[in-house]
C-alpha cells in the first residue's frame, strides 16, 4: 500500500512541471501597411478571432516608431472570443520598416497559454511633385501671376521652406516665401513672372514640407518656369495710293502689342521722326494710361505738293513717370497721280495788229489753267488753222502744209517725232508757229481759226484738246472818203456775187453765179468780221438767190448796217480757193 502511495505522489508531483515545460499556442499575425508618403499617418487594425474563455492580452514585447501601438490595455479585454489591436504607422524617413508586437494572455490559461504574434510591415516614400508653370507672352513692363496650390491637411504637422539651393532670379519671383491659407483647406505659393527684355526665360524653384518636430524633410515640390518676354511689333505700315494734290484720306492702323495686358496701365504717346506736314497721326484711345492690348492709330494723308512719299512716326508705350519701355515704328506710304489738266491750243494773242506788208509769225501755245503736276512729254500735235487766203500769204516752215478743204483753206503747223523732246510743265508754252505776209484782201481782218487740235503725250495717248482761235486785224486797208473800206478780189475768177438793189432799203436780192454743185461756202458778215448769216447750206443745195429785208422775214434778215457778202468757191485744181466779198448797206 505505502509503495502505491508512493507511486502516486511521485506523479502528481511531477505534473507542474510537465505544463511548464510544454510551449503556449503561438497566433501569429500580419499588419501590412500601403507605401505612405513621410509625414503621413495611418491606422490599422486586426482582430483575432476563436479565444476561449476571458481575460485580457497584455503586451509583453512593444513596437517601435515608426509604429505606434493604439489600443489601451483596458481595451485589449477578451470579448466574444475576440481582441482587436490598432496601430498606427506614421514614417519620417522614406524607407522600408519591419517590426513586431508580443502579446500574452493574462491570466495565463495552463496549459497552454496564448501568445499573440503581430508583425508590422510598411514602406515609407518622399513625395516628389514637379509642377509647370507657362506664363505665356507678357509684355516688358508689366507682370503676371500663377499659384501652386498645396492641400492644406498634407501640412498640418509640417511647414513649407523654399529649398536655398535653388534660388528663383528674375524675372520670376516669389511672392510670398511662407503658403498663405485659401479657403481653408488649401495653401498656396504666388509666383510672379515680369520681363525687362525680350527672349524666352526657364527657372526652376524647389519647395520642400518639412516635419516640424523631426525636422526631416517629408516631400519636395519642384515647381519649373517658363515665360516670354515679349514687346509692341517694330513696324506697322499702311499705303495710300493714287492720291492727289488737294485730296483727303483716313486710316487706322491697329497695333497689336502682340500680348495681354495683365497688371499694368501703359501711356501712349505718338511723335513725326520728322517733321512735315502731309501727313498727321492721332491716337484714338478712350483713357491714356490703359491695359488696352489693341492700339489704334489714325492717320491723315492730305498731300498739298505732288510727290511720292514715305512717312514715319513712333508709337511709344511707357510707364508713367518712366523712359519708354518699346516702341513701334508707324510707317505711312504714299503713292500719288498727278491731277487732272484740260489743255488748250491757241495763239499768244486774241487779237494781232498788222499793216499790209507785214511779215507775221503767230506763235502756238498750249494753255492750261490747271497745275501740271507731271510734265507732259509731247511726242507729237496736231494745229489745223483756217484763214483767208486774200489777206495771209502764208510762209511754210518744215514739216508744214498748206491744204483745201470744204472750201476752206488750211495751213496745218503740228509736228511729229518730237519724241518727249518737247515738255509741257507750265502753260503758254510755244510748240509751233504760223508764219506768213500780211495782203491786201476782201478784208480788214482775218480770223486764225484752229479747227483740229489734240496732242500726243507719253503712255497716255492721244488727247484732244480745246481750241482757241485769234483774229488778225489790218490796220492799214485803203477806205473811201465816206470811210468805207476799200477792198480787192483779188481771187475772184469767174465768180458773180451781186446785191441788188444796194443799198437795202426794204427788200433787196442777193445773187451767185458760176458756182459748182454742192460747193462753196456763202456768209454774210458784219464788219467786225463776225458772221450774221451763214448760207452755205442752202448754196450747196442749188440756191442761187436770197432774198434780203431790213425788217420781218427773208432769207437774210439784218437791222441797219454795213455788211458783206462773201462767196469761197473751191478751184477747179483743188488746191486754191476763189473768192469774191461784196459790200452792201441796209438801210
Amino acid at each position: 500500500m505505502q509503495k502505491h502511495l508512493t507511486i502516486l505522489f511521485l506523479i502528481l508531483s511531477a505534473i507542474p512541471a510537465l505544463v511548464e515545460a510544454q510551449p503556449g499556442r503561438v497566433i501569429n499575425e500580419s499588419m501590412n501597411f500601403p507605401p505612405m508618403p513621410v509625414g503621413t499617418r495611418k491606422e490599422l487594425e486586426v482582430q483575432v478571432k476563436g479565444l476561449l474563455g476571458t481575460g485580457e492580452f497584455r503586451v509583453v514585447d512593444s513596437c517601435n516608431s515608426p509604429f505606434t501601438m493604439k489600443t489601451k490595455s483596458q481595451d485589449l479585454t477578451i470579448q466574444n472570443g475576440e481582441v482587436r489591436i490598432r496601430v498606427e504607422f506614421a514614417p519620417t524617413d522614406p524607407k522600408d520598416y519591419r517590426e513586431e508586437i508580443i502579446l500574452e494572455r493574462f491570466p495565463a490559461v495552463q496549459p497552454p497559454n496564448d501568445q499573440i504574434r503581430l508583425r508590422l510591415f510598411g514602406t515609407a516614400f518622399r513625395l516628389v511633385r514637379n509642377e509647370k508653370i507657362e506664363f505665356g507672352n507678357v509684355l516688358t513692363g508689366d507682370s503676371n501671376r500663377r499659384v501652386v496650390l498645396i492641400r492644406k491637411e498634407l501640412a498640418d504637422d509640417s511647414r513649407w521652406e523654399v529649398l536655398e539651393t535653388m534660388p528663383l532670379d528674375e524675372p520670376f519671383q516669389l511672392i510670398n516665401r511662407s503658403p498663405v491659407l485659401i479657403g481653408g483647406d488649401t495653401l498656396a505659393f504666388v509666383f510672379s513672372f515680369q520681363p525687362k527684355t525680350t527672349g524666352r526665360f526657364v527657372d526652376s524653384i524647389g519647395l520642400e514640407r518639412i516635419h516640424r518636430q523631426t525636422e526631416k524633410p517629408l516631400d519636395t515640390i519642384f515647381v519649373y518656369f517658363l515665360g516670354n518676354g515679349v514687346r509692341m511689333p517694330v513696324e506697322k505700315a499702311t499705303l495710300f495710293s493714287n492720291m492727289m494734290v488737294g485730296q483727303v484720306r483716313k486710316d487706322t492702323i491697329a497695333v497689336e502689342l502682340g500680348a495681354q495686358v495683365h497688371s499694368q496701365e501703359f501711356s501712349y504717346s505718338i511723335r513725326p521722326k520728322e517733321s512735315q506736314s502731309t501727313v498727321t497721326s492721332t491716337l484714338l484711345l478712350q483713357k491714356n494710361p490703359t491695359k488696352e492690348n489693341k492700339i489704334l492709330v489714325e492717320v491723315t494723308c492730305a498731300p498739298t505738293q505732288f510727290g511720292d512719299g514715305r512717312f514715319g512716326f513712333v508709337l511709344y508705350r511707357s510707364v508713367a513717370g518712366q523712359d519708354a519701355l518699346d516702341s513701334t515704328n508707324i510707317v505711312v506710304n504714299l503713292t500719288m497721280v498727278p491731277r487732272p489738266v484740260t489743255l488748250s491750243m491757241g495763239f499768244v494773242a486774241d487779237t494781232f495788229y498788222h499793216r499790209i506788208g507785214d511779215t507775221a509769225t503767230f506763235d502756238v501755245v498750249v494753255t492750261t489753267n490747271d497745275p501740271i503736276d507731271v510734265p507732259l512729254a509731247l511726242e507729237s500735235f496736231v494745229c489745223d488753222v483756217t484763214y483767208n487766203p486774200t489777206m495771209f500769204v502764208p510762209l511754210l516752215q518744215s514739216g508744214q502744209q498748206r491744204v483745201v478743204a470744204d472750201d476752206r483753206t488750211m495751213l496745218k503747223v503740228g509736228k511729229t517725232g518730237l519724241n518727249g523732246s518737247v515738255l509741257i510743265g507750265s502753260s503758254g508754252l510755244v510748240v509751233g508757229q504760223a508764219r506768213g505776209v500780211i495782203v491786201l484782201g476782201d478784208a480788214d481782218r482775218t480770223p486764225l481759226t484752229i479747227t483740229e487740235a489734240s496732242i500726243t503725250v507719253g503712255n497716255d495717248g492721244t488727247r484732244r484738246v480745246e481750241p482757241r482761235s485769234s483774229l488778225v486785224l489790218v490796220t492799214n486797208v485803203w477806205r473811201y472818203q465816206d470811210g468805207r473800206p476799200r477792198y480787192v478780189n483779188p481771187m475772184q475768177s469767174t465768180l458773180v456775187a451781186d446785191v441788188d438793189p444796194n443799198p437795202v432799203v426794204t427788200q433787196s436780192t442777193l445773187r451767185v453765179a458760176n458756182v459748182p454743185v454742192q460747193t462753196g461756202r456763202l456768209d454774210v458778215i458784219d464788219a467786225l468780221g463776225q458772221v450774221r448769216v451763214d448760207l452755205t447750206t442752202q448754196l450747196r443745195a442749188g440756191v442761187r438767190e436770197f432774198s434780203i429785208s431790213s425788217g420781218g422775214a427773208a432769207d437774210i434778215a439784218l437791222p441797219a448796217g454795213s455788211y458783206y457778202a462773201r462767196l469761197v468757191v473751191e478751184g477747179a485744181s483743188g488746191n486754191t480757193i476763189n473768192s469774191v466779198v461784196r459790200l452792201f448797206v441796209v438801210q
